[in-house]
């Protein structure tokens, strides 16, 4: 015969308490994939978008020279990275590039600048912005917010550090190219 208990481990409105909380709790973590809320969404940056100078904030003063023209190449916009390729043409006619390709998360990945090893990480700030975060050996480090402002402009602001203190800020406008 199994042994009985005088009294009981818990009392009867507890344990109902408990077993809701659990079933809600449960169902609160299964919703969301139910919904399909946990399917990763594309930010709606992919394609070749081309520098918009005139609505870029770019101070000449600090920076220098305007650039003659500067393109960013979204490869991969799938909800979970993010691949892109970007060039500046100097005014001087000099060719200056970035490339990576980053998950959506944070997480640290290797990408190349001007050729050189840098790390980047991008971390999803809402359905149609992120925070990209690079930084070189040399101790360079740049923050860029990139969000879709339309469904025509994409905007990357900009703050870049430097070892020796030096800082610069701008925002560049981009437009969708004609496919």
């Amino acid at each position: 015969m199994p042994p009985t208990f005088a009294a009981p481990l818990a009392s009867r409105p507890l344990r109902s308490a408990i077993a809701a909380a659990c079933l809600l709790a449960g169902l609160a973590l299964a919703a969301p994939a139910a919904l399909g809320a946990d399917a990763p969404r594309s930010l709606g940056m992919q394609g070749r978008w081309t520098l918009d100078l005139a609505r870029s904030d770019y101070d000449e003063a600090t920076l220098g020279p305007k650039p003659a023209s500067a393109a960013v190449e979204v490869e991969r916009d799938d909800g979970k990275a993010l691949g892109l390729s970007w060039s500046v043409v100097d005014a001087d006619g000099r060719r200056h590039t970035e490339s990576f390709e980053a998950p959506l998360t944070g997480r640290s990945a290797a990408g190349l600048m001007d050729g050189r090893p840098m790390r980047v990480s991008i971390m999803r700030m809402s359905e149609r912005s992120i925070l990209i975060t690079t930084s070189l050996d040399n101790g360079r480090w740049d923050y860029i917010v990139a969000y879709l402002t339309d469904a025509g402009a994409l905007t990357f602001e900009e703050a870049s550090f430097a070892p020796d203190g030096h800082q610069r800020q701008m925002t560049f406008v981009f437009r969708r190219a004609a496919p």
